[in-house]
């Protein structure tokens, strides 16, 4: 996402403040200065009028910094943009932004910066880019899925948890619904899926319901619980994993390592 996109989804280089910052021009900031008073009712200076961007370092406007509730609700929630959060689309000051700028709900809903990583395999580079739009959002765990049959992907997903209220949404099991709604089917067989974590008990056996042929998975069990999920606690109840053989196999399992620890520095809950 463009660091000059603002926390509601405006794009800061066309804002008048900061065409006024850059150019230093003075007549520009005692425009801006004066329409800015008016609306907010209270007394803002063409001497206030300074701003680099509202998600970026550097210098902001006393709006910006102090009486843009948008701004101090997403920095309050640590949050990268309005577009991660899940409660955007209920909340009455966001959409009194994307209400009137379909160009502002655009910018939020391509809210997830580009990775600074890369999976070897193609899908599962597609399964982790699943997890990090939940992640961002905060719908859930930084677990994302592919379903691929015939060399083509046929359904995706990613861990819905939180955002569903829903403890059965897991990646490979948002994956499976959409990969059989997409093919009218409830036979997945000839189908393989791709997800960034092993899966726990409840996904392995919808996997093999659904008789997808092979999993390829990046995060072991043992990843899982290093960043707080319970799959190593069920999956010793179940009895491990030597019975599935060659089923499952692991696969680019360095750059999901790196997925868990972009979503361990988001500071999201664990379930």
């Amino acid at each position: 996402m463009n660091d000059f996109i603002a926390y509601c989804g405006l794009d800061c280089e066309k804002c008048e403040a900061y065409a006024a910052t850059k150019n230093n021009d003075d007549a520009l900031r005692a425009k801006v200065a004066k329409l800015w008073s008016e609306l907010n009712n209270v007394e803002i200076t063409p001497e206030m009028i300074n701003c680099e961007g509202c998600r970026r370092d550097g210098a902001k406007t006393v709006y910006c910094s102090e009486l843009c509730e948008i701004r101090r609700c997403a920095v309050g929630k640590e949050l990268f943009s309005c577009g991660c959060c899940p409660d955007m689309e209920k909340c009455e000051k966001v959409a009194m932004v994307i209400g009137s700028s379909e160009e502002a709900r655009r910018n939020l809903t391509d809210m997830v910066p580009a990775a600074g990583y890369s999976a070897s395999d193609p899908f599962m580079d597609m399964a982790i880019a699943e997890a990090r739009e939940g992640i961002y959002r905060d719908h859930g765990g930084p677990f994302g899925t592919v379903v691929v049959k015939d060399g083509r992907v046929v359904g995706r997903g990613h861990n819905m948890v939180l955002v569903n209220d829903d403890s059965t949404a897991h990646g490979e099991i948002s994956a499976i619904r959409d990969a059989e709604d997409n093919l009218d089917t409830h036979d997945l067989t000839g189908a393989v899926l791709y997800t960034t974590g092993e899966p726990c008990p409840m996904c392995l056996a919808a996997c093999m319901w659904a008789n997808i042929s092979k999993v390829y998975y990046g995060c072991t069990i043992e990843d899982n619980a290093s960043i707080g999920f319970r799959d190593k606690v069920f999956d010793r109840m179940f009895g491990g994993r030597k019975a599935f053989g060659d089923y499952l196999v692991e696969l680019d399992r360095e750059a999901c390592l790196k997925l868990f620890e972009e979503y361990m520095s988001l500071g999201r809950k664990t379930y």
